[in-house]
């Protein structure tokens, strides 16, 4: 047997091609050659489990029971691997698992931007945020509906802070509230910084989700974040005339000035987009500085 070294002179034992050769079978769905591997008694529990988070994540159901029966665990690692492939899973799968044990609770880590408060040239650093639910990573509402009813809480937060709700509003890519109301309906509360994640830049459904929101009764004015500040504040300087217009409508107060938002400074909207302008960052700017001046505070009775 040969070794190779790496930099730091480390021995680095080859891969056995049996055990590689069956994590290719669980990965590319090929249960005969799964089958073989299984009956060769050659497979041990960590094996089986590795193979269990490549069939799960590419959501083939025959191999996840067969793993399952041979021995296979839910561990924090296969319970990860079950939202699959781009949230997308067959929800036999999720129910498999929660037969098994899964916690429909379950947290993951995940690597995040530190967000910048600084001009500096200095590279954004990422941080591991520990804790976030899982729940938010599925977008198939059969599995959805099936966490939620096993006990899973629409409002745990991890280290980000963000609801199942703001994910869902984030991710939307069709006009649709179907997985809004399913949340709701399992008691996700409606909470007025939701619009913060509305009107964010590059949401896809941003005018649907704000509308859906202000229709709910939500306050523009009780919404904050100290990324951009309101919701009126981010939507003029992002240049979002439409939703300018709606938060308006909605009573969102067009000289209000937070108390923190380290993107554009303690100021008004209209200030906003004029310092967004001065660095053609906003090219509607005009147009919503004429609806922010034309407009005054209204006082809800």
């Amino acid at each position: 047997m040969q070794w190779q070294r790496t930099f730091d002179s480390t021995p680095v034992v080859p891969e056995d091609p049996f055990f590689e050769a069956f994590r290719d079978a669980c990965e590319s769905g090929d249960m005969p050659a799964v089958q073989e591997a299984i009956a060769s008694g050659r497979l041990t529990v960590e094996e089986l489990d590795k193979g269990l988070k490549l069939a799960t994540l590419m959501r083939y159901l025959e191999i996840v029971t067969a793993l399952f029966n041979t021995g296979a665990r839910v561990t924090p690692e296969t319970t990860l691997h079950v939202p699959g492939a781009k949230g997308q899973q067959d929800p036999r799968i999720v129910r498999l698992f929660l037969d098994r044990g899964m916690d429909p609770n379950a947290t993951h880590s995940t690597l995040i931007m530190k967000p910048r408060r600084s001009t500096s040239s200095t590279p954004t650093p990422l941080r591991r945020s520990e804790g976030e639910p899982n729940l938010p990573m599925f977008r198939n509402l059969e599995c959805v509906a099936l966490l939620l009813e096993a006990g899973a809480d629409p409002n745990r937060r991890g280290p980000r802070g963000i609801p199942a709700l703001g994910y869902a509003i984030m991710r939307a890519r069709e006009p649709d509230t179907t997985l809004l109301d399913l949340y709701i309906a399992h008691g996700a509360r409606l909470e007025p910084n939701l619009l913060c994640y509305a009107v964010r830049p590059r949401i896809r459904q941003s005018e649907f989700m704000t509308r859906f929101l202000l229709d709910r009764g939500l306050d523009p004015n009780a919404a904050f974040d100290d990324e951009w500040g309101t919701p009126l504040h981010c939507a003029a300087a992002t240049g979002k005339v439409n939703l300018v217009k709606m938060l308006l409508e909605a009573g969102a107060n067009p000289t209000a000035i937070p108390a923190e938002s380290y993107k554009l400074g303690r100021v008004t909207p209209a200030q906003a987009v004029e310092k967004r302008m001065e660095r053609g960052r906003c090219r509607e700017g005009i147009s919503i500085l004429g609806l922010l001046k034309a407009y005054t505070p209204k006082t809800k009775l």
